[in-house]
């Protein structure tokens, strides 16, 4: 009986453990789609930024597939 009791409570700190991560993974979603950022062109329209690095920096850093 108290094994059981022991796995019950295992169980349910796992349970919580994997909500609250459930749950801030959708609060930093939450917040990447609110944010907006200026382009690099934008700061300082007089800098030259090459087209190479321009097509690297306009691909998302976290896409939202890593957090779904």
């Amino acid at each position: 009986m108290m094994k059981k009791h022991f796995l019950d409570i295992c169980f349910l700190e796992s349970l919580e453990e994997k909500m609250k991560l459930e749950r801030d993974q959708h609060r930093i979603l939450e917040i990447q789609q609110q944010l907006v950022w200026p382009s690099i062109a934008d700061l300082d329209p007089k800098a030259y930024i090459p087209e190479v690095i321009i097509q690297n920096i306009s691909v998302s850093v976290f896409p939202l597939s890593v957090y779904i």
